[in-house]
């Protein structure tokens, strides 16, 4: 890179001679990294300081900085005798009068030295043909986010209290799911930050599930704007279920039709149920990282000047790790810890389904270890909905909803429901008062559930009117069509 893209050398050593001198200034170690100097000693040097600053929680003396330099420099064939230099011109830094500048420009050195090797990698990347993948948008990403944060103690609990019920009575009301029985739950919906994951074995109504959620949200009782990833199937069959769900007509009857009459009554359908913009934008399964979708977020907020509430990711196992460098069962984990700091970052809740385990599937409900690939997915997740049914319910076409993680609340409450394949729609019911313990004895494999089955079988017409989402025009509507 030229010239004119760096700071001079001077300039670096003053830094780390500040950094050395004024050792309560913890910014320096978070923001500053090795590669951000120019000269190859430089580097070296910092790289010293960290490690130094890891191993014994203090910053070296230049008598300790000079030894530990010296060592690394050796042990890479170099001249020792060079970071010996190195540290006698930081020792001679006169930083008294210059700490303050040199202290309110680290921030803005940080962030043009990260972008630059952003760039850097990136130049490289296209040079070996490769296309930029989710880490390296991450890096540039996290360049344009770095941030000194001086002087941040926290929350100090015998003085701020006044400040902590302000900000949590003026935060933001999270977004209503639109169906009762979860909103009388989760008073204030579904809050920005939340990662909510609809747990279920495959092919049992994930993504049915959670485009019924996000219409409900979109609709006129909600109102929100939503983005919607489905990386499982296209946006184009997402959209479409959702077109039954509203029209009230199979894909079969839409398209043996006249598809002009089709269109007029969609878009119809559309202006009287979605007063929220809903965005979707499908990717093929393992091709796009959280990364990725965030960067895609953020272009489609900027762009179309809408402010999600809800960010649907379908499903989990269908997005590529950003870091593959580490074992399977954590790569599994960090999507779901990124997915959440994906809401807490653009103020929305992330839903995001995922697969249970094999063990879990001929099981009435799951459990914080139904989790497929990683138990430590339960830590990162604020509520998780298992979508539960037995072969013989699934027959029926019986959907229970079983809360059985609930970081904000109370959890292990059970709900009976139905699902209509045919117009994409699911309903929620009746809250069922079986005990938890039976209910997790027989996942263990104890006695029948047969005496539940049967007290989920309602009539159709009950089935659908138990469901609060559906206007009563909607019924009616759906009604019609299954006769």
């Amino acid at each position: 890179m030229p010239d004119t893209f760096t700071y001079p050398e001077d300039f670096q050593e003053m830094l780390i001679a500040a950094a050395i001198r004024r050792s309560e200034c913890d910014f320096f170690l978070r923001l500053l990294k090795p590669q951000f100097f120019t000269d190859s000693i430089g580097t070296a040097c910092w790289h010293a300081v960290l490690q130094h600053y890891q191993e014994t929680g203090e910053m070296p003396t230049f008598a300790v900085l000079s030894a530990r330099v010296s060592e690394r420099l050796e042990s890479q064939g170099r001249d020792a005798s060079a970071g010996a230099e190195y540290v006698k011109r930081l020792r001679a830094v006169d930083t008294t009068r210059n700490i303050d500048y040199v202290c309110n420009a680290v921030e803005s050195f940080a962030r043009r030295q990260a972008m630059l090797v952003a760039i850097r990698k990136s130049i490289e990347s296209y040079k070996e043909g490769k296309e930029p993948d989710g880490e390296l948008v991450a890096e540039f990403e996290a360049a344009m986010a770095l941030k000194r944060e001086e002087n941040d103690f926290g929350i100090i609990f015998n003085h701020d209290s006044d400040g902590v019920i302000d900000r949590l009575s003026n935060r933001a009301v999270g977004v209503r799911t639109g169906f009762p029985q979860f909103d009388r739950i989760w008073r204030r919906g579904w809050e920005p930050g939340w990662l909510i994951v609809p747990l279920a074995p495959p092919k049992r109504f994930k993504s049915l599930f959670c485009s019924q959620l996000a219409l409900n949200m979109a609709g006129p009782s909600v109102g929100a704007d939503i983005l919607y990833y489905p990386c499982e199937i296209s946006a184009d069959l997402t959209a479409a279920r959702m077109f039954s769900n509203l029209t009230g007509m199979t894909q079969h009857d839409a398209f043996a039709g006249s598809i002009e009459e089709y269109k007029t009554l969609v878009r119809e359908k559309i202006a009287e149920n979605c007063t929220g913009r809903l965005v979707m934008k499908d990717f093929p399964s393992k091709s796009v990282t959280i990364a990725d979708i965030r960067a895609h977020a953020k272009m489609v907020i900027r762009e179309l000047g809408i402010n999600p509430k809800a960010i649907y990711i379908d499903y989990a196992e269908t997005i590529l790790p950003s870091n593959t460098k580490i074992s399977e069962h954590q790569q599994q984990a960090n999507v779901y810890v990124e997915a959440r700091a994906l809401g807490g970052e653009l103020g929305a809740c992330v839903v995001m389904p995922d697969r249970c385990t094999k063990e879990a599937v001929g099981m009435p409900v799951p459990s914080m270890k139904s989790f497929q690939g990683a138990f430590q997915k339960a830590g990162a997740v604020d509520a998780a909905i298992g979508l539960c049914s037995t072969d013989d319910e699934y027959a029926q076409n019986i959907l229970r909803s079983f809360i059985f993680l609930n970081r904000h609340g109370a959890a292990y409450q059970h709900f009976t429901g139905r699902v209509d394949p045919e117009y994409a729609r699911i309903s929620i019911g009746d809250a069922i008062d079986t005990p938890i313990s039976e209910l997790f004895e027989t996942s263990r494999g104890g006695r029948s559930q047969r005496s539940e089955t049967r007290a989920l079988r309602d009539d159709d017409a009950e089935a659908v009117r138990a469901s609060a989402n559906v206007s009563a025009a909607r019924v009616e509507s759906a009604l019609r069509g299954r006769r």
